[in-house]
């Protein structure tokens, strides 16, 4: 957060410093333009990509998912979006519908989001889109995924085996910011040993995180799929 603060002094001290040049008084016999030369050309925005997705049916039919998703420009940020997720049949008819709304995908971050449909049958495929209005978009590149991925880490991360097929992945976020943090979104991505996406989940941590402070948090899984390991992926939700 220093650094944010610091980058946001330096735009405004430039906002200044390019006022006061088009103050400056013209000169009598004013000396040659010096030849153009073309500014470096900004790479041009591309879209939210989706890594990954994968699924699970729980006993009662809901079907878990996880997706990984990944902001592959440089200097462009995405605020508040939208992610559809669609789930069909082997006949490729919609068969459930979910949707999510994170808050933000910095410049080269890489972030999850989980939930569950549910279907009335198990779905052949789990498909998702993003939604993001051009407003959304941000070519400010002060601010890259590793400096939010630096700012909330998540450390003690479990996964505690319930019985009954129940389980549940409990860890906690340390916020290394100057600012409290009111609430708190993670999702939790669970693997099997080919490395594949095979189920998810989002819970909250548990109330808000003060600065250079942690917040505890646990998602449970009323029906843990076998696998081989899992990942928690925080973001600040208010």
């Amino acid at each position: 957060m220093k650094r944010t603060v610091a980058i946001m002094m330096t735009l405004i001290l430039a906002a200044f410093v390019c006022a006061g040049c088009s103050q400056q008084p013209k000169e009598n016999n004013p000396s040659p333009a010096p030849a153009s030369t073309s500014s470096p050309t900004k790479a041009e925005r591309q879209d939210v990509v989706v890594k990954e997705t994968g699924f699970s049916v729980d006993s009662v039919g809901a079907t878990h998912y996880g997706l990984i998703l990944e902001n592959p420009n440089e200097n462009y940020s995405l605020g508040a979006f939208q992610v559809n997720v669609t789930a069909r049949n082997a006949s490729g008819q919609i068969i459930g519908t979910d949707t999510a709304h994170p808050k933000y995908l910095f410049a080269l971050q890489k972030t999850a989001v989980c939930g569950y449909i549910s279907t009335p049958e198990a779905p052949a495929t789990i498909e998702a889109t993003i939604s993001a209005s051009a407003s959304s978009w941000s070519d400010y590149d002060g601010i890259q995924g590793g400096d939010a991925d630096a700012a909330f880490q998540v450390t003690n991360l479990a996964d505690i085996d319930k019985g009954y097929g129940m389980a549940s992945v409990t860890g906690e976020v340390v916020n290394n910011s100057d600012k409290e943090v009111n609430s708190m979104i993670v999702n939790v991505v669970v693997r099997d040993a080919n490395g594949a996406i095979v189920s998810g989940e989002y819970t909250y941590v548990n109330g808000s995180i003060p600065a250079h402070s942690s917040g505890v948090f646990e998602a449970m899984f009323s029906s843990m799929p076998e696998h081989a390991s899992v990942e928690a992926y925080p973001m600040v939700y208010a």
